[in-house]
């Protein structure tokens, strides 16, 4: 089975977004595509909102104009705003919560042959890039995954509709590709903001018509709590869960609520999920992802002797490559293409099960990857260290059940500084970087105990922060 999905055009969008109650975004769909289309020097436009659904108004007009559209989150703070200004002078600014200002120059090149849509990743380095996708990436992504589920998933009837009920902000790959789906396979869309969500609200609409949803573990494990949640579960069609690691014991608890639900793998340079397993009464520890059809995987076996050979507790394991049609065709404006007949290089760690499954490990590098975001210790250390306070700090990760790993800091104050309240240099330490980079959990020490390599070995640091 293959699908081709076609791109909407605009009076098409317009009607569909009218069908989903989206009048806001028909209004700045129809006011903002004109101002876009007129100028030839506009080529780069941020949008940055709160607003699910403003975001999907601007969004549209920047694809309908052919311009290139980067995708902003409001809740970057100065460090992350100065990595955005590195890599992109915007000719125009959507929504109200992008400090950076518009470039007065108008520029001569002729732009992208069509849309560009730049969405935000931490990458392999932790650091914001932007990985630049089209709309035929995004639809080969929706049609691997349409093809894979429509094979897979003995819930997938036929006439299911791409249909969405999204509780992810557009900023997130897992987001905005539900955007996509909604949009390009025309089923209904519902936006809701997880910090004011009430599901009882919407419980007799999940009922009447097959919504599809994705979560991150610690939104499944906070529906997981209560009575209300966990019956809320089995209403959707399919629940696709990614981002993080998840505990095995969530797994099973949302498996014996009836939920359909499917773990997935993907990235946002992949444009979101290119393998997955159900997690239904056939599951256990073992169990594999199967790889979309229109994804390659291969496991690249550590080098002899390396750190990640002498680590490794599973034979065959190695960094996983991929190639995949839905593969960004670059990052942010860098002239550098990728080669999509060569191998992905993703810095995660994993191998082949018996049955040929993919099993993911986790990261070879020391990016986190906590409640979904990608973290940089080293930006956060660096960081903790301009302040006067701080002699010496070092930033890492221990397991965690909410979170997947959780961000823990242990850190020497300054000799000389007096008495320093801990909680005063975390509350510093707020102002410059996002709510999910901060440690959940503190120690202060006298010193930072590394080995000889100048590193701090993992099982120290669990002993020092369970003391």
């Amino acid at each position: 089975m293959h699908t081709r999905f076609q791109n909407p055009g605009k009076e098409e969008t317009l009607a569909w977004l009218h069908a989903n109650d989206l009048h806001r975004a028909v209004h700045l769909l129809e006011t903002t595509l004109p101002t876009l289309s007129q100028d030839p020097g506009f080529h780069d436009v941020i949008v940055c909102t709160r607003s699910t659904e403003d975001a999907m108004g601007y969004a549209l007009a920047v694809i309908f104009a052919d311009k290139r559209l980067w995708i902003s989150n409001p809740n970057w703070k100065t460090e992350s705003w100065r990595q955005v200004a590195g890599q992109v002078q915007p000719d125009l600014v959507l929504g109200e919560e992008c400090p950076l200002t518009p470039t007065s120059q108008r520029k001569q090149d002729h732009g992208p042959e069509g849309p560009e849509i730049m969405i935000p990743t931490g990458g392999s380095t932790g650091s914001i890039r932007f990985a630049r996708h089209n709309l035929d990436t995004l639809s080969a992504a929706m049609e691997g995954a349409h093809q894979f589920f429509f094979v897979m998933d003995a819930h997938d009837a036929r006439h299911i509709p791409f249909s969405f009920y999204c509780l992810l902000p557009l900023w997130h790959t897992s987001g905005w590709m539900q955007f996509i789906r909604a949009w390009l396979g025309g089923g209904r869309w519902i936006s809701r903001s997880p910090s004011s969500w009430d599901p009882e609200e919407d419980r007799s609409t999940l009922a009447t018509h097959p919504y599809q949803v994705s979560f991150v573990p610690t939104l499944l494990q906070r529906l997981l709590r209560t009575p209300e949640g966990r019956s809320l579960l089995p209403l959707f069609s399919r629940i696709y869960l990614g981002g993080a690691a998840c505990t095995m014991e969530t797994l099973r608890e949302a498996s014996a609520c009836g939920a359909n639900m499917w773990a997935t793998y993907g990235m946002t340079e992949t444009a979101g999920m290119i393998a997955g397993f159900k997690v239904d009464q056939n599951w256990h520890e073992g169990s594999g992802a199967a790889i979309f059809p229109h994804a390659e995987i291969s496991i690249h076996p550590p080098e002899e002797g390396s750190l990640h050979h002498r680590r490794s507790g599973h034979h065959g394991s190695g960094e996983i490559l991929l190639k995949a049609r839905s593969l960004c065709l670059g990052y942010g404006l860098d002239s550098l293409q990728l080669d999509h007949d060569q191998w992905f290089h993703t810095r995660d760690e994993g191998f082949f099960s018996e049955d040929g499954r993919l099993r993911v490990i986790g990261r070879l590098d020391r990016i986190i990857i906590s409640g979904g975001e990608k973290i940089d210790p080293d930006e956060v250390r660096r960081i903790l260290l301009e302040d006067p306070r701080v002699a010496d700090a070092w930033i890492g990760s221990i397991p965690d059940p909410e979170w997947g790993r959780k961000v823990v800091a242990l850190w020497v104050p300054r000799s000389g500084s007096g008495e320093i309240d801990q909680e005063a240099v975390c509350a510093d330490l707020r102002l410059r970087i996002e709510a999910f980079k901060l440690p959940k959990q503190w120690r202060c020490l006298e010193a930072i105990p590394r080995d000889e390599k100048g590193k701090l070995p993992q099982s120290l640091l669990e002993s020092l922060l369970a003391s």
